[in-house]
């Protein structure tokens, strides 16, 4: 139909000039308009072509027009359009903008049209709403969100008009995904707070994922109340994040109560929920001692201590090489009125594996039982881990077996600890632990082989398991700050040496005056 009325437009075009009717600048608007359906880019240059030989003067919506026509053309040809409208004196419109702006965001290129977009800025000739949406939602999706807040945020600053809440929730999703923190805060009250939209649960966790790096309690406790506000039932990742930001600030009491919410939500906290506490502790001078205050302020206050709190504050003291203090806690527990769970014992064993402190590990067990603590995998992996520090090993087996008869798969950590001990001590007992590897599915590692076959193992160095990386960490941070502490030392030394304090230099002046005096 399109072309059919195209067909009849150069039909009356012609009967007009036949008739001697001289053809105006509205009448070659018209005809090119006819050919903006199907495209006719050949046809519509032989229109401007036409129209430049009757001496009609194109204005810009003449342009504009053939630039819709070359819409399938290469980009370069809707720019030597530009080049035509420069050479006559055309200054180019808003439209003309957004027409070349539309073409480069068809094709994503990010680039081109923020340089077009510089140019209508500085033509004066501000886009519409829609293309600067457009805009937006490019700068959004190809990961630039700061771009994309900052162009929303000027255009509402200077229009009458509002972005529609879409813009606004791409580059919540931008700045979420990248962690973008002013964005993610700019965007949440803008959805949230000024436009009253709700955002579904994935979008809500990417927020709390960045309210929990960046340390914005605030804004996770916003995310937390919309998830309520939708009935979402809340689940430990939920919390988690609220947690961080709280630690991340300091607000160890608003952390430690945060537990607590999640206990009376009927979600059970774990180790991994209050590693910021234990973050925290690693990061503070006086960090033990401080959390500990906060934890008996609590209590004192009639407020309750949940033990996974004071599970961290054990394994923060471990890791930082205070397992007295590890064990001090431990002891301390009634003066909370709390009792230790199974992930007391296991931090506690940690501990124990570190120092092949046996006896220490037997007394703990002991209180597991009194306590009626059943044994987990977990704790078994500790127990046979403190075996095998010693040189009698024979309980390392009682343990496997032990977990074996509760219906328990050992870990594969367990058969390499086991398998690596019975090489190294010549006992033939490790092919028992092989075929049992074998029966769990689990697969020999070109290391192991290598180390059951010439003993030694593979590369130069022996691998070292998880706990010994972190105790070695530990010990080279001593050794630094003994290291620097000797510098001091010597440095000190030196600076008295060149230059004496005030008590030196009298001391030393007071032997030359007695003999000044003498003489």
């Amino acid at each position: 139909m399109s072309k059919l009325f195209a067909v009849n437009a150069f039909r009356l075009c012609n009967e007009m000039k036949e008739k001697g009717v001289r053809p105006d600048l509205q009448t070659y608007s018209l005809l090119l308009r006819s050919l903006i359906w199907d495209a006719w880019v050949t046809e519509a240059f032989a229109v401007f072509e036409d129209m430049m030989a009757m001496g009609v003067r194109p204005d810009v919506g003449l342009y504009n027009t053939l630039m819709r026509i070359c819409r399938l053309e290469d980009p370069l040809v809707s720019l030597s359009v530009m080049d035509m409208m420069k050479e006559n004196g055309v200054a180019p419109n808003a439209e003309t903008y957004e027409i070349l702006i539309e073409r480069y965001i068809a094709g994503n290129n990010l680039e081109r049209c923020m340089e077009i977009y510089a140019q209508a800025e500085s033509g004066q000739a501000p886009l519409n709403v829609t293309t600067v949406e457009k805009l937006i939602v490019l700068a959004a999706e190809s990961g630039y969100p700061r771009l994309a807040c900052q162009m929303a945020e000027h255009f509402e600053a200077r229009s009458v008009r509002s972005l529609n809440v879409t813009t606004w929730v791409k580059c919540l999703i931008s700045s979420s995904d990248q962690l973008y923190a002013d964005g993610v805060i700019q965007c949440w009250e803008k959805v949230v707070d000024g436009l009253n939209v709700q955002p579904d649960e994935g979008l809500c966790l990417e927020v709390l994922h960045t309210a929990g790096r960046h340390h914005l309690p605030r804004l996770a406790a916003s995310v937390i109340s919309v998830l309520k506000a939708t009935d979402v039932q809340l689940k430990e990742y939920h919390f988690a994040p609220l947690i961080q930001a709280l630690c991340g600030e300091g607000l160890l009491e608003e952390a430690a109560m945060s537990v607590n919410m999640m206990q009376e939500s009927g979600i059970e906290p774990t180790l991994q929920t209050v590693d910021p506490f234990i973050e925290w502790v690693r990061t503070q001078h006086d960090g033990i001692d401080s959390l500990w205050a906060v934890l008996d302020h609590i209590h004192s206050q009639d407020g309750e201590v949940h033990i996974m709190v004071v599970n961290a504050l054990v394994k923060a003291a471990i890791d930082i090489g205070e397992f007295q203090r590890a064990i001090g806690i431990f002891q301390a527990l009634p003066q909370l009125e709390i009792s230790p769970d199974r992930t007391t014992f296991e931090e506690l064993l940690v501990g124990c594996v570190l120092l092949r402190h046996r006896e220490l590990g037997d007394r703990l067990l002991d209180q597991m039982k009194q306590l009626k603590i059943a044994p987990q995998p977990r704790t078994y992996q500790r127990l046979i881990e403190l075996c095998l520090t010693q040189d009698t090993y024979e309980d390392a087996f009682y343990y496997l077996e032990e977990m074996k008869s509760q219906g328990m798969v050992p870990p594969v950590e367990v058969y390499h600890a086991i398998v690596r001990k019975c090489v190294e001590n010549g006992d033939t007992r490790y092919k028992v632990a092989v075929d049992e590897m074998q029966e769990c599915e689990y697969e020999l590692s070109d290391d192991l082989k290598y180390f059951i076959q010439y003993g030694t193992e593979s590369g130069a160095q022996k691998p070292r398991t998880h706990l010994e990386n972190e105790w070695l960490a530990l010990l080279a941070k001593r050794k630094e700050a003994e290291a620097t502490a000797a510098a001091q030392v010597e440095t000190d030394e030196l600076l008295r040496n060149i230059v004496p304090t005030e008590s030196e230099r009298q001391a030393a002046s007071e032997p030359k005056a007695a003999a000044a005096a003498s003489s």
